[in-house]
């Protein structure tokens, strides 16, 4: 035991080895710099400034410290500056591991003339409340940038997975009878401009089945329906669901109109003319808009589904997937900040909610006025009945150890603000670190210039 214990001190108190965890750390630094550069402060503080690996890092930095501050005892005069040097490091690092469990992060967002007294933290938490009862269950999901299967029973739902960065996917599904659709969407004017991918489904699930540009309409009608307008008549068969609702000259009131256009495998169809079903051609020409019709499914639905995507740059949402109990074969998904209405197999209403987790601040802040001059916005803040004013000279605000700043990322509008949020304990000792590195770094000069 004694040789291990001498081994680990010669280790952690050699020169070397103090140089070479530096040198790791700074490294380790410069990579967490670049990927915040790269992606955004929500990457780099997750996996690099916040991870395990920055810990079990910084640990051993601390304890490479203390072991060769140790092995200078007794304090002598001569070595003050290095004794120093050692307290003002070990100060830091020490306060840096603390924080890292202790801080709080989060975000507010004020409209001019209103109060708010909770703050978005940087976690998510899936929140379920009956509201008959008012009775509430929450889980903590902790971010991360790869997916999570969460396996978890809550309440009347199953939770399944939570999803990262993903992005929306148009995946189709067998259903006899439907037809889809998608529609490439492009200036009329300049071909290419503002281009954009148009879905429509006669499943109804999450697409829509028609769309408009002005006077015209184009709408994607399902098979059955299509048959009905081909021969508009009380005795064709395919016409017998709709005549139940309505009449044939109602039908043709409804369809029948010259701006109106069915989509078909082979390109649109014009409905006038007494739903004759006149082919046009493959491309339309709306008020501000041509739509041309890239792609057509038979006996095809679509849905929406999100899928974890690699690009951390460009993402639509964070998902959490989940069914219910009552309905395993259909899975839900629910973007960040949705609320879903949930029935139970005994009539009973919850309310689950997929949102940032919120904490009580110890004060409330009003957004009372927000001006502008010579281009630059100043927002006034009561915060615990003072006032204070933030713009981008005066960006930061400290309360009773908590630092208020305006969000430098997030665009301003001229009746809203995002403010950044956060309270450091141990921030008073990473400053008094500090100040102890630095008068030691004049005390080793003073050494050097008298010795």
């Amino acid at each position: 035991m004694r040789q291990v214990l001498s081994k680990l001190n010669h280790s952690f108190s050699s020169v070397y080895s103090a140089i070479t965890l530096v040198i790791i750390f700074v490294l380790y630094l410069v990579i967490g710099a670049v990927v915040d550069y790269l992606y955004g402060p929500k990457i780099s503080n997750s996996l690099i400034f916040n991870g395990p690996f920055f810990i079990f890092l910084l640990s051993l930095v601390t304890l490479s410290l203390v072991v060769s501050f140790l092995k200078k005892f007794p304090i002598r005069t001569r070595l003050l500056g290095i004794h120093l040097t050692h307290i003002g490091l070990i100060t830091i690092c020490v306060s840096t591991i603390v924080s890292t469990f202790t801080s709080v992060k989060g975000h507010i967002e004020l409209l001019e003339k209103s109060e708010v007294k909770t703050a978005m933290l940087d976690q998510y938490q899936a929140q379920l409340r009956e509201r008959s009862s008012g009775k509430t269950l929450y889980i903590d999901l902790n971010f991360s940038v790869r997916p999570q299967g969460l396996n978890l029973d809550f309440g009347p739902v199953y939770l399944i997975s939570y999803l990262p960065y993903s992005e929306k996917f148009h995946a189709n599904f067998k259903s006899t009878g439907d037809n889809s659709a998608v529609v490439l969407k492009e200036s009329r004017y300049l071909s290419g401009v503002n281009s954009e991918l148009i879905y429509l489904s006669s499943s109804r699930l999450d697409h829509p089945t028609s769309m408009k540009d002005g006077n015209l309409e184009i709408v994607l009608f399902n098979q059955s329906m299509l048959n009905c307008l081909e021969n508009l008549s009380n005795v064709n068969p395919a016409c017998s669901v709709y005549t139940r609702r309505k009449s044939i000259s109602l039908l043709k009131k409804e369809y029948c109109l010259t701006n109106k256009y069915a989509l078909k495998e082979d390109g649109f169809y014009s409905l006038g003319n007494e739903c004759k079903m006149q082919k046009v051609k493959l491309e339309v020409v709306g008020d501000s808009y041509k739509y041309r019709l890239n792609k057509f499914l038979e006996d095809t639905g679509l849905k929406l589904e999100y899928r974890y995507s690699s690009n951390f740059k460009k993402h639509d949402s964070d998902i959490l997937k989940f069914y219910e109990k009552g309905n395993t074969q259909k899975i839900y998904q629910m973007k960040l900040g949705e609320t879903r209405e949930i029935i139970d197999s005994e009539g009973r209403f919850y309310d689950l909610k997929f949102h940032n987790k919120e904490f009580k601040l110890p004060f409330d802040i009003r957004l009372d006025k927000i001006s502008k001059q010579n281009n630059e916005s100043s927002y006034e803040l009561s915060i615990s009945d003072q006032k204070y004013i933030l713009n981008l000279k005066n960006s930061k605000a400290n309360i009773s150890g908590w630092l208020i700043s305006l969000d430098p990322l997030s665009p301003h509008t001229p009746k809203k603000v995002k403010l950044n949020v956060s309270f450091d304990p141990t921030r008073i000792y990473k400053v008094m670190g500090l100040v102890i590195f630095g008068f030691s770094l004049l005390v080793l000069g003073f050494q050097r210039r008298i010795s």
